[in-house]
């Protein structure tokens, strides 16, 4: 079984040192929320492609 090692964005010392707030920030500020939003955005408004729709 392999290990897989993941860099940290904080050591656990400095999140203790920091106040609830900033921890908020400086969390969010390192995840890139734009491609997370292109990945799960719905691509069209119309709804589903006509091919999908089938008779009741």
């Amino acid at each position: 079984m392999t290990i897989i090692r993941q860099p940290s964005l904080f050591g656990i010392q400095e999140l203790f040192d920091m106040e609830p707030t900033q921890k908020y920030e400086a969390i969010i500020s390192a995840v890139d929320l734009d491609s997370m939003y292109h990945q799960v955005a719905k691509k069209s408004r119309l709804g589903a492609p006509e091919e999908l729709n089938y008779r009741p």
